[in-house]
């Protein structure tokens, strides 16, 4: 019923019940269906049966306890399906990786993973290219061939409709490297002239300054200490406005 088919032993084994049977892989013989026997057999013998030959496991089925191979690895490979998710569920805004399997003079239709393939308007096409496209030719000069890769975005998704939108990056805004260079700039300016009132403090004076420079911040120095020794005199004198409110208001005693 599901074809022709050839079977080879892997050196693969099952137990049921405790027993160990052999399980033989099982090779599908590509034809249409009411293929002759004549043509399946001139297939089977292409097919060397007295020697070792390399076969790919394309497909397991543990419900049944048994496997399928091919003889190509690139064919294993592509009859591995990932599991599809429920279009219904693909809400509007969501982004997603697809590629084009239908190409139609109104569009492209897109398989994102999902149990149905979305379409790609071609004046969605138009308008991202700013240009005019000519159905199926045009989509396909403009990068929307047959296993094409695309980047979409749902755009609706309503009475099993789905409609996606092309996704666009947004673009990084370039960085003022102008704005830095002024803020660095300044900051350096600030914590040199931090680092010479020190120096003149401490009667250190920087090689960056002459000497001009570093006796007038020692003088400034000199200024800054008498008038702290000053203000240690007046402590008597000693107003705090805080203080005084609460004084005011009955609660300077809590």
């Amino acid at each position: 019923k599901t074809g022709p088919k050839l079977f080879f032993e892997c050196g693969v084994g099952k137990k049921t019940r405790g027993e160990w049977s052999i399980v033989n892989g099982m090779l599908r013989i590509p034809g249409k269906r009411g293929i002759k026997p004549s043509v399946i057999r001139k297939k089977a013998k292409k097919i060397p049966n007295d020697s070792l030959i390399e076969v790919y496991v394309s497909k397991i089925r543990l419900d049944h306890g048994s496997f399928e191979v091919c003889l190509s690895r690139e064919e294993a490979l592509s009859s591995y399906k990932k599991e599809k998710v429920s279009a219904s569920k693909l809400m509007p805004g969501e982004q997603l990786s697809g590629v084009v399997r239908d190409v139609r003079p109104y569009g492209v239709f897109v398989d994102v993973g999902a149990n149905r393939k979305g379409l790609i308007h071609i004046s969605t096409v138009a308008k991202s290219q700013d240009c005019y496209i000519n159905k199926e030719e045009g989509l396909k000069s403009a990068g929307f061939a047959r296993g094409s890769p695309v980047q979409v975005v749902v755009l609706n998704n309503e009475k099993k409709r789905l409609e996606f939108d092309l996704y666009v990056p947004e673009e990084e805004p370039i960085p003022d490297e102008s704005s830095d260079e002024t803020t660095t700039i300044e900051l350096k300016s600030e914590e040199d002239e931090e680092a010479l009132a020190w120096g003149a403090y401490n009667n250190e004076p920087t090689k960056e300054i002459s000497t001009v420079e570093a006796d007038m911040w020692a003088a400034y120095a000199a200024n800054e200490s008498n008038n702290a020794e000053e203000d240690d005199d007046d402590d008597d004198d000693y107003y705090d406005e805080d203080e005084d409110i609460e004084d005011a208001l009955g609660i300077g005693s809590y």
